[in-house]
């Protein structure tokens, strides 16, 4: 042995000071003679160990003194010169690959206390001495060993976890290093420590949560502990750096805004980077064995079953008069709790197939004869695997058979559920697209495939579910049990169905919601455009109508019939709630007449893009906004005659009134309208003497309309409740004025005042002129019309026409209509 190597040795075996050594380490390697090595020869295992591992540190010293290693960098490539050292040790020592492993595992362990190596050379290296150690082909002595380095290296791995908030997640460097440390995690924690062992002391864990009950070795619990811990550091980080200037409140809002934006970003950060790396690794860690696979120990349990399966089959065809005595018979109960992971195993994988068919689908028509795409046809081959296995276990218990066909038909359910969240989320964003006049959406045909797709995937739960054998399964019941028993087993079951379809139609739904949704602002500003500028030099309408048409035409071409049905009547809600706040918003700035006509009219020109527009009257909530736009689009004279017409339908409806009634007779000849007031009845006792001083007043309505003509008026018959007018009046009418359309008579009866300034009001009755027959007959041989007198009533005053007077605040004669029609308001 030459000098320099004893000087080594013995440097190494004294332990003296790590400068020490590293000052040694600084004379070139190759002075170090190769021949020298031939010291370890004859040797037991441990002093060769223990000898390898102080030539190992001091090349390893030698390598990052001489290189100027990074921190975290250097994974175990030597420079030609120490792997030539290092491996002619190895050869004349005679160690084993564990014992190299284990050597280097403490040596890199205590040099990573003052130069941080790479973790992957620590993960690396535990792939190797893992199975050594789980089999116990280590010497005691050599496991304590083992542990002891584990020590030593665990404080910089949880640092990392405990600082991981104030590194770039992004760099590639971060991540790889997240992911060897969880990876060490993993493989310690699939390790039994010894009973002495207390890798997480106090003294260096102080925010482990110990409860001091046996040895402090728990790898999942103190990975959560640093977890936390971080955030915890994280926050204190936060709040000590961003403190705020001073005490106002603006300034503690500020303070508390960019709190609450670091936190935010941080959790956006772990939930892009981090969450799913942790959440494997965690679940790894409180799995038990790292190199477990719950997937293929499922697998390779359901291949046992079938080869048993087979193997029955094949007793029972050989020896069946035995084959009730074979105890292999009933061999499913011993796989009865394994049935529910298999079913799950399968629900997962096809989670994850139809992950992958949504992914690689470009939502195009699987050919010229069908309305959907790739994916659809690819879930259906994967619910179609879920019901080979089912038909592969054949499961011979009855009460078993219907608790797993219950299960695959939710499961099914939550697969086709996820299918429409994946095809929602993959067409999200398509269609919207700016022009020169603003942000928009346009309906794709990718949208549509998309909604044809879960509706395609709906309508094949039921015939699939039909496939299963329930049917079969339910006729078991009813043998083994009862008829009513079966019966129940079968109504559950149609309910899990039924619920199953309703869940798939509701996603449908939410997603043609989705495509109103995002057509209703572009159509919102349209509309209001068109209000505004309806009857001007503009294009709005125009292009309102073009939008409308393009996207319903898309829709129609692309979507199956019941499915563009369905999206017409959320139009027609959507335009009801749109137009309803529209009405709202200008009712309250008191916009004139004209802004609601010309939105009506608007409405009636996009409503005729609709491909079936008469469908849109049994939509109730957008016939009524139509009717409000329409009633407050009438000038006052007009809606104070739409006020007469409603109280003429109103009181056709009367049938006994308490104001009495009256009889009339009436005809057209040409222009000429003849009244005969004929008699009252029964009128309602006005005077303190029980009776009335009754006058009857004819109005032609609407009045403009017949302005130039007097209101006919009788003669006034005293104390009498029936009196006999037998008065005839004849009045000459313009062409225009007897084609009228909606012109009425109203007749109104009084009780006349003493003085005649303060008449009574009895009641009044309504006569269209549509239901005036036009003869040359004499009006006496006419038959008499009998009229219920009647009053307006609470519901009339709060109608929309009433109270659309209401809004014409600055209206003078909206007011004075009102005015004297409150007057005429019964009790």
């Amino acid at each position: 042995m030459t000098k320099l190597v004893k000087e080594i040795a013995v440097t190494a075996t004294t332990g003296q000071h790590e400068n020490e050594l590293i000052g040694i380490a600084k004379i070139p390697l190759n002075t170090i003679p190769a021949a020298g090595m031939t010291m370890c020869s004859g040797k037991n295992n441990q002093v060769a160990e223990q000898e390898h591992r102080h030539m190992l540190r001091i090349i390893l010293l030698h390598e990052l003194e001489m290189s100027k290693v990074a921190p975290h960098w250097w994974c175990g490539t030597f420079s030609p010169q120490g792997e030539q050292l290092l491996t002619q040790h190895i050869a004349q020592s005679g160690l084993t690959p564990t014992e190299v492993a284990l050597c280097q595992w403490s040596v890199f362990a205590g040099i990573h206390q003052n130069h941080a190596l790479s973790f992957t050379l620590f993960s690396n290296l535990l792939d190797k001495l893992v199975k050594p150690l789980q089999t116990g082909a280590v010497l005691e002595e050599d496991v304590k060993l083992f542990w002891d380095a584990t020590k030593k290296l665990l404080p910089s791995c949880f640092s990392v976890i405990r600082k991981i908030r104030k590194k770039s997640a992004s760099e590639k460097t971060t991540m790889k290093q997240v992911t060897e440390i969880l990876k060490i995690f993993n493989h310690i924690n699939s390790l039994e420590p010894l009973p002495s062992t207390d890798l997480f002391p106090l003294v260096l864990y102080p925010w482990v949560t110990y409860n001091g009950e046996g040895p402090n070795c728990n790898i999942p619990a103190t990975l959560n502990d640093a977890v936390a811990q971080g955030a915890n550091d994280w926050m204190n980080h936060i709040l000590e750096n961003n403190k705020r200037a001073d005490e106002t409140d603006i300034s503690k809002l500020q303070n508390l805004n960019q709190i609450i934006h670091l936190v935010r970003s941080d959790l956006q950060k772990a939930i892009e980077f981090y969450d799913k790396l942790f959440q494997d690794g965690y679940n790894s860690l409180t799995n038990g064995d790292a190199n477990a696979n719950p997937l293929i120990e499922g697998t390779s349990l359901f291949e046992l079953y079938l080869a048993i399966q087979r193997f029955t089959t094949l007793g029972i065809g050989l020896c069946p008069a035995d084959c009730d005595s074979f105890h292999i018979k009933n061999f499913h109960l011993w796989f009865h709790r394994g049935v529910a992971q298999w079913l799950d195993i399968a629900v997962y994988k096809a989670l994850q197939r139809i992950e992958k068919a949504v992914e690689l689908d470009k939502l195009v028509h699987v050919d010229n004869t069908v309305k959907y795409s790739s994916s659809a046809v690819d879930t259906l081959t994967i619910f179609y695997q879920v019901k080979v296995f089912w038909q592969q276990l054949n499961w011979p218990d009855v009460e078993g058979c219907y608790t797993f066909i219950a299960k695959i038909i939710d499961d099914i359910c939550r697969c086709c559920v996820f299918y429409a969240d994946k095809m929602s989320a993959k067409v999200d964003g398509m269609g919207d697209v700016q022009d020169i006049y603003e942000k928009k959406f346009e309906v794709t045909n990718e949208w549509c495939l998309a909604i044809n797709n879960i509706d395609y995937v709906r309508e094949t739960l039921e015939p699939f579910t039909r496939d299963l054998g329930m049917e079969e399964v339910i006729r078991k019941i009813s043998e083994l049990k009862s008829p009513v028993e079966a019966q129940r087993c079968e109504h559950t079951l149609e309910n899990v169905i039924a619920n199953a379809i309703d869940t798939v139609r509701n996603k449908i739904i939410e997603l043609l919601e989705t495509v109103v949704s995002k057509m209703a602002p572009a159509m919102k500003r349209l509309l209001i455009e068109g209000a505004e500028l309806c009857n001007q030099d503009s294009n709005s309408v125009d292009r309102l109508m073009m939008y409308v048409d393009n996207n319903l035409s898309t829709l129609h071409r692309e979507l199956n019939e019941e499915n563009f049905n369905r999206t017409l009547e959320i139009v027609w809600d959507m335009l009801s709630d749109t137009l309803g706040e529209i009405i709202q918003l200008n009712l309250d700035k008191r916009r004139p007449p004209s802004f609601f006509d010309n939105l009506r009219k608007t409405l009636n020109l996009m409503l005729g893009s609709f491909k079936n527009p008469a469908d849109c009257d049994n939509c109730d909530a957008l016939r009524r906004t139509e009717q409000i736009l329409r009633i407050n689009g009438l000038e006052t004279a007009d809606l104070i005659h739409q006020v007469h017409l409603d109280l003429t339908e109103q009181f056709k409806q009367v049938k006994d009134s308490p104001y009495g009634e009256i009889s009339v007779r009436s005809k057209f000849e040409g222009n000429t309208l003849t009244i005969e007031v004929m008699n009252a009845r029964n009128l309602m006792a006005m005077d303190s003497n029980g009776a009335c001083d009754a006058f009857v007043r004819v109005h032609l309505l609407p009045e403009h309309k017949f302005s130039g003509h007097d209101k006919p008026k009788t003669k006034t018959h005293n104390k009498t409740q029936f009196p006999l007018f037998d008065e005839k009046f004849v009045i000459k009418l313009n062409p225009e004025q007897r084609q009228i359309e909606d012109a009425i008579l109203l007749f109104s009866v009084k009780d006349k005042d003493l003085l005649g300034y303060n008449n009574q009001y009895i009641g009044e009755a309504f006569l269209h002129f549509k239901d005036i027959e036009d003869t040359t007959q004499p009006i006496n041989c006419l038959p008499q019309v009998h009229l219920q007198l009647s009053r307006p009533t609470d519901t009339t005053m709060t109608s929309d026409t009433v109270r659309a007077l209401e809004r014409r605040l600055g209206d003078k004669q909206a007011k004075e209509f009102l005015r004297k029609f409150k007057q005429r308001k019964g009790s």
